[in-house]
């Protein structure tokens, strides 16, 4: 759906190919299930150029959260924002609303990686309203959301924060009030829905309101009515490919930016891969050989057609018996459960239905035009890698 689990994956896969390449007579101290190591050798005090092995890693910083001082991303508990030499930082939604300079100050680390996870903006909402108005659904913060609230505690919106990065005559103040206002005419609006969650209002809604309501918060939405677990992904998005596109501006020879395409993963997992390890590597690491970055993409690929389910079952059925039938059921359930986060189409008349949302999507006059722009900032990000 996002980047956030490919991202955690991708990160394991760097990980085991450091340890692999410099520890290789000391498996048993990055087992997979181990979880105390932060970046430190115990014994020797030497810095791992990874932090965490094994479960999945949160971010880094406090995601779709900032300083309301400096406006850089807020650290959990108030911790600063600091990018340091030697880790590897993951992170879910950053708010990249700062000046320049102020990211100049947090990034301690010189040479420092940014490797920046985009979707196509039509693909991205429309598997978002079809992940989350699933049955039942997947998260649980859609019980308690009011998608329409585009302010933060302190008074600001998202549009005030991200309006200086990608404004135009078009998009300003009162294109992002207007998405407020149609927002609103959706969510409670109806007598019989005054006390109707915004999940109620994704499975009741005919497909295209819950459509338009649902990208409505993925636009718009501060993200502070669900303790910012979702919101404003979309406008969050095209404002980084921009800060991130002026930070490498500002200082070329310290911070390399990669924008990745997660469509590319699902489609060529494999290659896809590869980029990301030669951008994190280097292209000519004699360490981290060609060769062992390549298996390591392979192995990727058939680990990413295993849970989507891409990989038809060989068709043992009928020699197994009664308890390797239940073993493999339990199997096919579980597959079919983490495949269910891809929201891909199954039969031709889901593929149907996506593509007329997607066509509505495109002649909203609310929400083509900011969805319009962030596809051209993504296709611009993707060209330039």
């Amino acid at each position: 759906k996002t980047g956030y689990v490919l991202s955690r994956q991708l990160k394991k896969v760097v990980s085991m190919l450091e340890i692999e390449a410099n520890r290789p007579n000391e498996p048993e101290l990055f087992n997979a299930n181990l979880h105390t190591n932060y970046g430190t050798d115990k014994i020797t005090g030497e810095r791992f150029a990874f932090d965490t092995i094994g479960g999945w890693t949160r971010s880094a910083f406090a995601p779709r959260r900032h300083s309301f001082q400096t406006h850089c991303p807020r650290g959990y508990r108030h911790e600063p924002f600091l990018l340091k030499s030697g880790q590897i930082y993951m992170q879910e939604s950053p708010d990249l609303f700062c000046d320049v300079k102020e990211l100049e100050k947090a990034i301690l680390a010189r040479r420092a990686k940014i490797i920046h996870f985009v979707r196509n903006p039509y693909d991205m909402v429309l598997s978002n309203y079809l992940y989350h108005s699933q049955e039942p659904t997947p998260e649980k913060w859609v019980h308690k959301d009011d998608p329409c609230m585009t302010w933060y505690e302190n008074k600001e919106t998202l549009a005030s924060n991200v309006l200086p990065s990608i404004g135009t005559d078009e998009i300003n103040d009162k294109y992002f009030y207007n998405i407020f206002k149609m927002c609103r005419s959706l969510y409670q609006s109806k007598s019989s829905m005054w006390n109707s969650t915004f999940y109620e209002h994704l499975l009741e809604l005919d497909p295209g309101d819950g459509l338009r309501l649902a990208t409505a918060q993925m636009v718009a939405a501060s993200g502070y009515a669900n303790r910012h677990k979702a919101g404003g992904d979309v406008a969050r998005m095209a404002n980084n490919i921009v800060k991130l596109k002026e930070l490498q501006s500002y200082m070329p020879s310290e911070v390399e930016v990669l924008t990745l395409s997660t469509e590319e993963f699902i489609k060529t997992t494999a290659n896809s891969t590869m980029k990301f390890l030669d951008f994190v590597f280097g292209a000519n690491n004699t360490i981290i050989s060609r060769k062992k970055r390549w298996e390591a993409a392979q192995l990727r690929k058939k680990q990413f057609e295993k849970v989507s389910g891409k990989r038809r079952d060989s068709g043992k059925g009928s020699n197994m018996s009664p308890r390797e039938n239940a073993r493999e059921e339990k199997r096919k359930q579980s597959l079919k459960k983490k495949a269910s986060h891809f929201t891909q189409s199954i039969t031709q008349e889901e593929k149907e239905t996506k593509e007329n949302l997607k066509k509505l999507l495109h002649s909203d006059k609310d929400l083509a035009p900011i969805l319009k722009l962030t596809e051209t900032l993504v296709n611009e990000a993707l060209s330039a890698s």
